[in-house]
Order: C-alpha cells, then sequence, then structure tokens
C-alpha cells in the first residue's frame, strides 16, 4: 500500500486533478459570496415593497377591508418595515432578528387561516409556513440567529450547501479521474505484466490499489471540509444546531452533513466496485471509467441530483446502501478473476 500511495503522490497528473477540485471548491465559495450579497439586497427590497404594499392597502378605499384586516396590515408594515432594515444594516444574523422573523412567518400564517388576498407576502403553502415557524422556533430555543440566506458562508454552511447542492457528484467524478491512475496506471504505462508477475500476490497488490482508492475518496471528502470551513472561518465558524428546512422537514446540520457524507460513501464504494468489476474483464481504465459515468447518469436521472429527496425519503437511503453492498461483492468478484486473469491478452 505504501508504494501504490507514494506512486499516486509522485504522479503529476494526480496533482493537476486536485488542484482542479480545489479550484472549484474556491469557485463554489465565490459564487456563494455572491449569491449571499444579492439574496440580501433581495429581502431588504422585498420586504420594504411588502411595508409598502401594506401602506397603501390601508389608504385604498376601492376594496373594503374584511374583518380584522386593518390590524393585520399595521403590523405587517411595521415588521415588514423592521426586517428591511436589519438587513441593510446587517442585523439579520443576529438572534433577536429571528423574533422579527417569527412575527412576520405569524402573520403570513395568519393571513392564509383568515384569507387575507396578500399571497405576495409570504410563501407558497401552509406547509412551507410551518417549517419556516419551526425553524425560527428552534432557532429562538437555542439562542441561533437565521441565516441571512442559504448561501451565507459560514463554515458550516457552506458544508450543508455543498452536501445540498449534490457535491457527492464533484467528488465521485474525480474519484474516477484518479482510479484511473491508481488502478489502471500500469495499463498505460505497459509495465503492467512486470508488477503483476512479482513475487508479491497479485491479491495483495490490488488491495493496496482499493486502499489507496479509498484513501482519495476520503481525502477529497477531507479537502471539503478544509478549503470550505477554512475560507468560511472569515464569516464565523456556524454550528451543527442549525435547523435546515430539507424537503418540508427540519433537519439539523449535524443529520444534514452526517447523511450527506454517508450518501457520498456509498456512491463511493459503489463505484469503485463496478469500476474493479469492468476493469478486471477488459483491463483497460478507459472501459471501467465509461462503465461508471453511465452509473452516474443513471443515479441522476433518478433524480440522485435532489440531494433533499435523497436525504428525506427512506427509499433512497436504503438504495444507497444496497449500492454499497453490490460494490462490495463486485470488488469480491473482480479480485477473484483478476488473479486468475491471464496476461497476455
Amino acid at each position: 500500500m505504501t508504494y501504490e500511495l507514494r506512486k499516486l503522490v509522485r504522479n503529476p497528473r494526480a496533482w493537476i486533478v486536485y488542484s482542479f477540485f480545489v479550484a472549484g471548491l474556491l469557485l463554489f465559495w465565490g459564487l456563494a459570496l455572491v449569491e449571499n450579497g444579492q439574496s440580501i439586497r433581495y429581502a431588504a427590497n422585498r420586504y420594504s415593497y411588502m411595508a409598502y404594499t401594506a401602506n397603501k392597502r390601508l389608504h385604498d378605499l376601492s376594496r373594503p377591508l374584511m374583518p380584522g384586516e386593518s390590524e393585520f396590515l399595521y403590523e405587517a408594515h411595521d415588521v415588514a418595515r423592521a426586517i428591511s432594515k436589519a438587513y441593510e444594516n446587517g442585523e439579520n444574523t443576529t438572534p433577536g432578528f429571528v423574533v422579527l422573523r417569527q412575527s412576520w412567518d405569524e402573520l403570513v400564517a395568519k393571513a392564509d387561516k383568515n384569507g387575507y388576498p396578500y399571497a405576495d407576502f409570504g410563501y407558497d403553502s401552509t406547509i412551507e409556513t410551518t417549517a419556516y415557524l419551526q425553524q425560527s422556533e428552534a432557532c429562538l430555543k437555542r439562542n441561533i440567529g437565521l441565516l441571512a440566506s442559504d448561501w451565507q458562508p459560514d463554515a458550516v454552511n457552506l458544508n450543508a450547501q455543498w452536501t445540498l447542492r449534490g457535491g457527492w457528484l464533484a467528488v465521485a467524478l474525480f474519484c474516477l479521474v484518479l482510479w484511473m491512475d491508481t488502478i489502471g496506471a500500469e495499463m498505460d504505462n505497459g509495465t503492467f505484466k512486470l508488477v503483476f508477475t512479482s513475487l508479491t500476490p497479485r491479491k495483495t497488490i490490488f488491495w493496496s490499489k482499493i486502499l489507496v482508492s479509498l484513501l482519495v475518496a476520503g481525502a477529497l471528502c477531507l479537502t471539503v471540509g478544509l478549503v470550505l470551513g477554512g475560507v468560511g472561518l472569515v464569516y464565523g465558524i456556524g454550528t451543527l444546531d442549525y435547523p435546515y428546512i430539507v424537503h418540508q422537514r427540519i433537519v439539523s446540520g449535524a443529520s444534514l452533513l452526517g447523511l450527506g457524507v454517508a450518501w457520498s460513501g456509498c456512491v463511493v464504494v459503489g463505484l469503485l466496485g463496478m469500476f474493479l468489476w469492468v476493469f478486471s474483464w477488459r483491463l483497460k481504465p478507459m472501459d471501467a471509467f465509461c462503465a461508471c459515468l453511465l452509473v452516474l447518469a443513471g443515479l441522476l436521472w433518478l433524480g440522485a441530483w435532489r440531494m433533499e429527496l435523497v436525504l428525506t425519503l427512506p427509499v433512497w437511503r436504503l438504495g444507497g446502501g444496497a449500492f454499497a453492498l453490490a460494490g462490495v461483492g463486485m470488488a469480491g468478484l473482480a479480485l477473484r478473476r483478476l488473479e486468475r486473469k491471464e496476461l497476455g491478452t
């Protein structure tokens, strides 16, 4: 294993691929900064417009107000104006802001319940409004400030957004590229006969390759945490207790990241088994790479890019575990075939 690891570390192509991966993470962080700034400006303008709309409706005589609507409009104007100023002054990440947001969410629920014609004040449905209320209540109990936006760049949130945006796909793709050097380098440079006919048993050689391949996946996941966590330190570490709304359910940051890492691990183990299985037939890394790409395409077609479904539906989590077990089985079959493989073909 030490030899395989040293060979991978000394391979210039491996470092080029790894550099592209790190560059992608930095680009993701930069886009998060831009998106966060835009979201804050949009939120400030939106609540400012809501305050203006409520005030305008109070002085509009073209339609009589419904029972209790006048009090609702006064309160909506004051709360919306306070929220807009909080966004403009950068006070939207304090626990005190949570009280304002909860008041607004309660107003939205009240408008929905009483049938006030202000759909543009809130969210699409009572279910979503309830989820926002639960999120606000959880933040109040834990004395945690609400995120300015989904892209607020603290360390924990950046990693959470990486998970929700399908970061497992980037890890899987870069693993496949690096596995071509880890597993099939001898085929590319023509030294496979010398390596596989040495005194070291083939099983030992390929077990070393498998372990190094898994280390590659672990190194990429660790890089995600270090890069996104490191750059996020400028904006604070964040907290693993933060309650995220995932598919209309409340999920803590710790649960979100834990399930995301578990899903990524299942995909990586399954793909590694597929890679070895195809490689054991053809002894061509590119064939194994293309076969794994087809598997990834199938996962995307089935909706695996929607990580909120993967993280909340039991059928997806069971499917990920089954894929990992299938990968272990394929790896075992591949090792048996590679032990008996004739190298002259």
